[in-house]
């Protein structure tokens, strides 16, 4: 993750590549969220809902909302939906992302 709390000094060089994809990753982010925002004036960005790998690497969503000053929360797919209590159930860490994906392309522009 982005926390260097405990990583021992043979680590140091995979926790430098970390540091430097996600630090690509979250400037790309800004770029598109200030893009946005300069071409939908009207249009606030008041959220934004994190899903995906990203939301998983330790320190992700904090360094995001660190850069870009907007509330970020960790996409629930159960949160809002009504599934059958089995599937639910059934659903960990790994397939809620297949779920946000299956779950954002049923509703489409409802979502």
């Amino acid at each position: 993750g982005l926390s260097t709390v405990g990583v021992p000094v043979a680590q140091q060089p995979i926790v430098e590549v970390i540091y430097k994809v996600a630090g690509e990753l979250l400037n790309s982010i800004r770029n598109t969220l200030t893009y946005f925002v300069g071409a939908h004036d009207q249009q606030p960005i008041t959220q934004i809902v994190l899903t995906g790998g990203g939301a998983k690497l330790r320190g992700f969503p904090q360094a995001l909302q660190d850069g870009t000053h907007i509330p970020i929360l960790i996409a629930d797919p159960f949160g809002l939906v009504a599934v059958d209590r089995r599937v639910a159930a059934q659903a960990d860490s790994s397939t809620s992302d297949a779920v946000c994906v299956a779950l954002g392309l049923a509703l489409g522009s409802a979502a």
